[in-house]
């Protein structure tokens, strides 16, 4: 039997997934539609995510694109305070993210 000379016993936070890409599913058509600027790149990592034949292995992945998403409404999601907040944000109704959406809804150049 192998001896541990170090255990690890770091704290590291790992926050949902699943409530992160369902926060950031109501901004992400800003992003794609250029209403909210991203670099390119971030896009096409996103659209690579979703694609049919990815979209099962990549359940459990957060990309950079559906933090920034929520870094537009909230604080840091990945951090422990940020995802207290989002979580608290969530039992709350949204708030936050329907004035956000209200704005850029609201806005008629956004349909021309």
């Amino acid at each position: 039997m192998q001896k541990f000379s170090k255990i690890d016993e770091s704290k590291r936070f790992m926050p949902d997934p699943t409530l992160l890409k369902s926060y950031a599913s109501f901004i992400m058509p800003l992003y794609i539609t250029g209403h909210l600027k991203a670099d390119d790149s971030l896009i096409d990592e996103y659209l690579e995510m979703y694609k049919k034949t990815n979209k099962f292995q990549n359940s459990n992945q957060v990309c950079d694109l559906e933090i920034e998403a929520v870094k537009n409404v909230l604080d840091n999601p990945t951090t422990l305070s940020g995802f207290t907040q989002l979580k608290r944000e969530i039992e709350d109704g949204c708030p936050k993210l329907q004035i956000f959406m209200k704005k850029h809804l609201q806005n008629k150049e956004n349909f021309k």
